[in-house]
């Protein structure tokens, strides 16, 4: 006997044909989501969603930027016609992990080009999206980069945007 899945949460994947045995019947709802047919469906994939954004901002900081940057740019384009966008999606998820990973920017790397070493576009695209969906601590953080040589002028402009207000950028001695 067999029991149906969702599609959408890969209870389809091959092999499977969208079914699991009976003997799974005894979880609540879909078994490999947890999803039930009721309306706390809604605000069950939200809290869930809320809750991996926080595990995010954590140590995995550092990487998002990047990941961010191949999917709006580059990864999806090939894939599917409109990426998702997730920065406008998310605005307040994406401003706490870009500002953690610009605070941690020594360990910003690529995931796919050079890994280990610091990946400059990455934070040039956190500094970016910041400008976007940053606020007076998005502008605190990235003015710690004005006076780079490589990011100086993006976070110049960042932290105007931001603040609404001119910036100096520091002589070099």
């Amino acid at each position: 006997m067999w029991r149906e899945v969702h599609s959408f949460c890969g209870g389809n994947e091959p092999g499977r044909a969208g079914r699991l045995p009976l003997s799974c019947e005894s979880q609540p709802g879909c078994y490999c989501c947890g999803a039930s047919t009721s309306l706390q469906d809604e605000d069950r994939a939200q809290h869930r969603i809320h809750e991996l954004w926080a595990k995010a901002q954590g140590i995995a900081a550092t990487a998002i930027p990047d990941v961010l940057r191949h999917l709006q740019f580059g990864i999806v384009n090939h894939l599917v016609k409109s990426p998702l966008d997730l920065v406008h999606s998310y605005p307040e998820e994406i401003r706490a992990i870009c500002e953690e990973a610009l605070r941690k920017r020594g360990e910003m790397t690529s995931l796919w080009f050079n890994p280990g070493i610091v990946s400059k576009e990455a934070i040039s695209f956190a500094i970016s999206v910041l400008s976007e969906v940053g606020d007076a601590t998005s502008a605190n953080v990235i003015e710690a980069l004005v006076d780079d040589l490589f990011f100086g002028e993006d976070a110049v402009r960042a932290v105007r945007s931001l603040r609404g207000s001119h910036v100096e950028r520091l002589p070099n001695s």
